[in-house]
């Protein structure tokens, strides 16, 4: 890995703790736990901590990552990662969908979508495992995994109609939109159909929505296991028991904070997994030619 890769994997690192950091100073402070809005005065500064931190990791792999060589040659090791977080990613889609089928107001576009996402990655995830290397055809093939995201995104504006007001629906939002950019990103990169500009996008995007998604996921898991009770009682990892505590008290009490959707949680992992390989990837690139001055200067 290059020094530059080595550079910005420390910037990630530190735009996560801040991130998430930030995300539990929102949650505990200027939260409005009744309602799920920012309290009054407060919007301002919480959005601007938790992207401003967000927008500087991304900013730091544009500017650090814009010269890494093209290609990616990931080794048998980091595909098989790649493989077992892809395949982790279909069981949470699963899992996803078979909790939708039980909501109060089950939405058939999400099922199928999470269904078939489940199917699609799980196809992958066994091929990759398999084959411990990406061919081609093998590579767009997680290209499809950003129009899964694309159909999650499309539910949760369908779904979410004050995105702006509340934290955690913007947060989700933009982790779609990220992760989506990304594999299509990463499907072009390791299918070694890239252009001059598709690596750095993958890199930026791929940090960008691994550090929300993640920190995003363990501020609310936090908050749940460690904020005093007026606050961890209002959080539940379970959608179905937020969307039963709502449809009871909607209109005096009726929000109540859930967990990121665990799907969401593991596609920001294969995210940060594959952007690690690709980083790798390009030193085991570039180690022949340096190999080759090696041997011309002996000569």
């Amino acid at each position: 890995m290059s020094k530059n890769g080595k550079t910005v994997l420390i910037a990630a690192g530190a735009g996560f703790v801040l991130c998430l950091a930030a995300r539990l100073v929102t949650i505990l402070f200027f939260t409005d736990m009744n309602t799920g809005f920012l309290t009054h005065g407060s919007e301002i500064l919480c959005n601007l901590l938790i992207y401003g931190f967000l927008a500087a990791a991304m900013a730091a792999a544009g500017v650090l990552l814009r010269k890494e060589p093209e290609g990616f040659n990931a080794s048998e090791k980091s595909s098989l990662v790649i493989g077992f977080v892809t395949l982790m990613a279909a069981i949470c889609a699963g899992y996803e969908g078979i909790m939708e089928t039980s909501a109060l107001s089950p939405s058939l576009f999400l099922i199928i979508s999470d269904f078939v996402g489940a199917v699609y990655m799980a196809a992958l995830a066994f091929t990759l495992i398999y084959k411990k290397s990406f061919s081609p055809a093998l590579g767009f093939g997680y290209t499809i995994i950003g129009l899964y995201c694309v159909f999650r995104g499309i539910n949760a504006f369908m779904s979410r109609m004050v995105i702006a007001a509340v934290p955690e629906y913007l947060a989700e939002v933009l982790e779609i939109i990220l992760l989506a950019l990304f594999f299509a990103m990463f499907g072009r990169v390791s299918s070694g159909n890239a252009e001059k500009h598709t690596k750095t996008m993958m890199f930026i995007s791929g940090i960008g929505a691994s550090v929300l998604t993640i920190s995003a996921s363990f501020g609310v898991i936090l908050s749940k296991l460690f904020a005093p009770a007026e606050i961890s009682d209002r959080i539940t990892a379970s959608a179905n028991y937020a969307e039963v505590f709502y449809q009871n008290n909607h209109g005096r009490d009726g929000y109540i904070m859930t967990f990121t959707p665990y799907v969401n949680m593991a596609l920001g992992l294969l995210a940060a997994v594959a952007v690690v390989a690709a980083l790798k990837s390009a030193k085991s690139k570039a180690q022949p030619e340096e190999k080759l001055e090696e041997q011309t200067d002996n000569r």
